[in-house]
């Protein structure tokens, strides 16, 4: 092991710090993907949504989560 283990609930860790780790640059990725109104989004094993969940806010797609 590489001893870089999560002590405690890691899914709690991972919501409270990657969403303020991520938020700064969610919507510029967003736009820069070229994602618009009228498109889809297939969000496949991306974890818990971080940016799938902002993608209908920023760019008017729709997301479907799988």
């Amino acid at each position: 092991m590489s001893g870089w283990q999560v002590s405690g609930d890691a899914p709690s860790f991972y919501q409270r710090y990657a969403y303020a780790i991520q938020a700064p640059w969610t919507d510029e990725l967003i736009l820069q993907a070229g994602c618009k109104n009228g498109d889809r989004v297939l969000d496949v094993a991306c974890g818990p949504g971080l940016v799938a969940g902002k993608v209908n806010e920023v760019s008017k797609a729709s997301v479907r989560g799988e």
